[in-house]
């Protein structure tokens, strides 16, 4: 483990009502949720795994890094200009793959 001297600033708190600073976090990193659900997130409805990555890609700072755990359903989307707005390494960590596989 690598100590940040930077400040923490750490929250418990339902992250629908996590305000985020936009063009401002360096990294995300999580497995994001699926549920049978729709948010609101300025002026859409996305489903609760959109939600989570429209809201931090949005706070992305520009050359961040966002490593998501998602399913290829999430890109393989009709609307899903947001998401192609950046540059995606796709990883297939599935039970059936011998190795993980990028690229």
């Amino acid at each position: 483990m690598i100590p940040c001297r930077s400040p923490k600033d750490i929250r418990i708190e339902n992250f629908r009502d996590t305000r985020l600073p936009e063009d401002r976090i360096n990294a995300v990193i999580g497995n994001v949720p699926f549920a049978d659900l729709k948010l609101d997130y300025r002026g859409h409805k996305l489903a609760l795994h959109d939600y989570f990555f429209a809201k931090s890609i949005d706070a992305l700072k520009p050359g961040g890094v966002l490593a998501l755990v998602t399913t290829h359903f999430t890109l393989d989307k009709q609307n899903s200009e947001r998401f192609h707005t950046a540059t995606f390494i796709p990883v297939d960590i599935s039970p059936s793959a011998d190795r993980v596989i990028a690229g």
